[in-house]
């Protein structure tokens, strides 16, 4: 009876032996770094008059790099953002009606957390979370006869923000290269000293690019 106690301990542990170095080989072919470029569009919500919550979508840009392992991997973003409309702002407390050209520069940094061990090859779903800072820019055409605001304004800010995001990742047949198709979706929160208030410019975010 020992003896097949000993047995069957010997082979679990080279389960776990063989187990544990299938894991390292997935997670260091998972490991490959990779850079991004997409489209980006913010449907922006928030408190009437002093966000884009009336206003339009802003639609922009973004280029991400991005290394670490196939379960953690860190990253950095850039976005470009540009966003013409026309809604009601706050001028020392009343309303007035404008149109508008706002433009934003936010680069992020960021968390990516694949639940499953990401794959060199097929499909990874993964979690993600950013802080940021942003210069910004707010250009008012139609300002009230009296009041203490400009007409162009510019002023940085902070936010953060998560989600959830999807990539393929495509091996060619002959080569070494890698690319991917990605999307990605989330909520970003953010604030700035515009209007004269902390202005919100946060909203739903959606992205879909390419990498390599």
């Amino acid at each position: 009876m020992s003896l097949i106690r000993q047995l069957i301990l010997a082979i679990g542990l080279l389960n776990l032996f063989f187990s544990g170095q299938s894991l390292l080989a997935a997670e260091s072919r998972g490991a490959f770094r990779t850079t991004k470029i997409g489209f980006i569009q913010e449907n922006y919500s928030g408190p009437n008059n002093t966000s884009f919550a009336l206003g339009s979508p802003g639609n922009g840009l973004e280029l991400t790099l991005d290394s670490g392992n196939s379960v953690f991997r860190y990253f950095f973003k850039t976005r470009f953002m540009i966003s013409e409309g026309t809604q009601n702002f706050l001028s020392s407390g009343t309303v007035f009606n404008s149109k508008y050209k706002f433009s934003q520069f936010a680069p992020e940094i960021g968390l990516s957390f694949f639940p499953i061990p990401r794959r060199e090859k097929g499909v990874n779903i993964f979690l993600w979370g950013v802080g940021n800072i942003s210069y910004n820019n707010l250009e008012l055409k139609n300002l009230p006869a009296v009041t203490t605001l400009q007409s162009k304004e510019q002023a940085f800010g902070y936010g953060y923000g998560g989600g959830l995001g999807i990539e393929l990742v495509v091996t060619p047949v002959r080569g070494s290269g890698r690319y991917l198709i990605f999307g990605e979706i989330g909520f970003r929160d953010e604030r700035a000293d515009l209007v004269k208030t902390q202005f919100e410019i946060s909203g739903l975010t959606y992205s879909l690019g390419v990498g390599f």
